[in-house]
Parts: C-alpha cells; sequence; structure tokens
C-alpha cells in the first residue's frame, strides 16, 4: 500500500509572491547611503573661524612693520621737498629767459628801420641776447622741470605704499592674512620704486630721516672727501 501525502509533512508549504509596495518602503543600503549624503549637503554649513587666523603677527614684524612705514614716508617727504624746489628753479629760469628774449627781439626789430643805431643801444641788445642764451643753456642742460616731474612722481609712489601699510595696519590681524605674504608684498614694492625713483642728496636724506625718526647709519666723511 502506497502512502498517502500529507501536506506539509514532507515538503514546505506554498509560499506566497512578494508584495511590490512593501519591497518598495524597504530602503537598500546603497539608497540609505545616499539619502544620508543628501542630508548631510543639505544641512547648513556653519563656517568655523580658522584657529590660526590672526597667528604669526608678533611684536617683532608690528616694529619692522612701523619702521617701514617711517622710512616710506620720510622718502615721500624727501622728494616732494626736491620737486618743490626744482619746480621752483623751472620758474625762476624759465621766465627771465623769456623776457629776455622778447627784449632782444624786440631792440632788434626796432634796429632795422634805423640808419645809425648808438652804441649803448647795441651793448645793451647783446648784453640782454646773451644772458637770455645762457639762462637758455642751463634750462636745457639742467632739466628742472622733467626732473621736478620725476622726483613728484617718486614721492606719489612712495606715498601709495605708505597708504597701503597704514591700511594693512588698521586693520584687525584676523583679516590681515599671512604676515610673510603682506611683507614680501610691501618689500618688493619699497625695493621697486627705490630702484626706479631718482637719486637723492644724503644731507636731505639724512634730515628727512631724522626728522621721522629713521634709524640711520652715520655718514662717513672720508668717502666724501675721497675721489
Amino acid at each position: 500500500m502506497r502512502g498517502v501525502k500529507i501536506p506539509g509533512a514532507t515538503e514546505d508549504a506554498p509560499r506566497h509572491p512578494p508584495d511590490p509596495a512593501a519591497a518598495e518602503m524597504v530602503p537598500r543600503p546603497r539608497a540609505v547611503a545616499r539619502l544620508r549624503e543628501d542630508d548631510a549637503m543639505s544641512a547648513p554649513q556653519i563656517a568655523r573661524p580658522s584657529a590660526r587666523a590672526g597667528e604669526g603677527w608678533t611684536p617683532e614684524i608690528e616694529r619692522l612693520l612701523g619702521e617701514w612705514h617711517r622710512r616710506v614716508y620720510a622718502a615721500q617727504s624727501a622728494y616732494y621737498l626736491v620737486a618743490e624746489r626744482l619746480r621752483r628753479r623751472h620758474y625762476y629760469l624759465g621766465i627771465p629767459t623769456v623776457i629776455l628774449a622778447s627784449i632782444t627781439g624786440t631792440a632788434l626789430f626796432t634796429e632795422i628801420g634805423q640808419d645809425h643805431v648808438s652804441r649803448a643801444v647795441g651793448l645793451v641788445a647783446a648784453t640782454v641776447s646773451l644772458l637770455a642764451a645762457v639762462l637758455a643753456g642751463l634750462q636745457t642742460f639742467m632739466r628742472p622741470g622733467q626732473v621736478a616731474a620725476e622726483h613728484g612722481f617718486a614721492g606719489d609712489w612712495f606715498a601709495a605704499i605708505r597708504r597701503e601699510i597704514e591700511q594693512l595696519q588698521a586693520l584687525p590681524r584676523e583679516t590681515r592674512g599671512t604676515p610673510k605674504e603682506c611683507l614680501d608684498s610691501i618689500r618688493k614694492e619699497i625695493n621697486k620704486a627705490s630702484q626706479k625713483a631718482p637719486e637723492l642728496d644724503e644731507s636731505l636724506w639724512a634730515n628727512s630721516a631724522r626728522r621721522f625718526g629713521v634709524t640711520e647709519p652715520p655718514m662717513d666723511s672720508s668717502k666724501l672727501t675721497s675721489p
């Protein structure tokens, strides 16, 4: 006699097909990770100040910055002073030259229609013409107007560097940036201005440096007298 198969005794119970709606409700591992990344990106980012902001500005660096400020201020003042002197010299030479040249031309024009010219008038005309030629030659050789413009440009350059240093000193240390970058930028600008600017008289620079408290080594008088 053959045995009767009893449901569930020798085989598994029938399985129901999975519900698609329930499967969609269960998040997969990758979807969970993606959801966490999206939440992290959408969350408000709080800006935390850098722990190293404002660090590095030691008292030595502040003293160096102040020394550069005084030195640049002294150079600005000296170049402006020389530019003003040369501008006045340009007028002192140019205005008499124009006046004397006009007088000479007028005297020569009046002598054209005369048959006899007195010796005194001719001597005066020759003297005035000679003076006008000398003044014109001095003005051409010394070029006070052009040199004054060059010194004025140098003074403007050093004035711009001075304002940059003053702005840096007025800013909080947290917003200045790194000390090395700031000092390198100012140092390069000072070197560039010093190379392009015309030379200053030694005594004039000494007086300007003393006025602004710039420490300079004493001048060696032997170098000034030696050939």
